[in-house]
Formats: C-alpha cells, sequence, structure tokens
C-alpha cells in the first residue's frame, strides 16, 4: 500500500514538473552599463518600461561590473531607463523581435556636479550670554 501512494506521489510530482516546462517563454534583456569613457558602472539602476503608458514592468540593478540582467514577459513595445549617481538618465527601446534574448548595451553620460568655488563665513552672535556674565560683541552692533 505504501508503494502505491508512493508511485502516485512521483507520478504527480513528474507530471507537475513536465507542466512546468511548457510555460511561457520568459524574455532576458541583458547588458552593460559604461560610461562615456568605456569604464563600467557599477551598481547602476534599470527599470523595464511599458509604452506608451510607462508602466514599470521589471527592475534591476546593475552589479559591481555594470553587468545588468532583466527578465520579463514581454519586451514588444518597451524601453530601458538607466539611472546611476552622478550620471545622466539614458533610455533605450528594446526590439520587437520574437527572440527570447537581447543583448543592449547602455552609455551614460556624467553630469557636471564639480562646484567652482565655496566660501564659508560665520559671526558671533551679538549677544552672547554666559554662565557668570553677558557678552556684549560690538563688532557686530550697527552703531
Amino acid at each position: 500500500m505504501l508503494s502505491r501512494s508512493l508511485l502516485r506521489y512521483f507520478l504527480c510530482t513528474l507530471s507537475c514538473f513536465t507542466a512546468l516546462q511548457h510555460a511561457p517563454a520568459q524574455h532576458v534583456i541583458s547588458g552593460r552599463i559604461t560610461s562615456h569613457a568605456g569604464k563600467p558602472i557599477p551598481f547602476a539602476t534599470l527599470v523595464l518600461l511599458q509604452l506608451p503608458d510607462s508602466a514599470i514592468l521589471v527592475t534591476a540593478v546593475a552589479d559591481s561590473m555594470g553587468i545588468y540582467r532583466l527578465d520579463a514577459d514581454k519586451t514588444a513595445n518597451a524601453c530601458i531607463m538607466a539611472t546611476a549617481p552622478g550620471f545622466g538618465t539614458a533610455i533605450k527601446s528594446t526590439t520587437s523581435s520574437a527572440a527570447t534574448a537581447q543583448a543592449i548595451d547602455i552609455t551614460l553620460e556624467k553630469e557636471a556636479t564639480e562646484l567652482a568655488t565655496v566660501s564659508i563665513s560665520s559671526r558671533k552672535p551679538l549677544i552672547e550670554r554666559k554662565v557668570d556674565r553677558v557678552v556684549f560683541n560690538v563688532e557686530n552692533s550697527i552703531a
């Protein structure tokens, strides 16, 4: 009796695995994110957007070498938006072919974030209250 129930369990498990193999194929978009100089940009954020309403399909983060992978149900009529701190945003459209794998490399432009000069200034308050006295700073008085 135990062997028949074990055999039934095995057959049910086997049929479940064969049913999963016939599931719809995933579309894979992979590639590399680099700067304009050709250096990899680590940990950039990628978003696969459905057009025309920009609904988010899939998000991912690139690894330390700038390599990413997006697994989506469909990639037709979609675009990839890539961003990274210190860099601009790049948008690339996906191809609408029936291929299940696409390779799209993305180049991000560096944003100018350099400051020309910085000056720090401070003034003493006009009246300072200390434990044993009150100090009036004459240099800050307008009189």
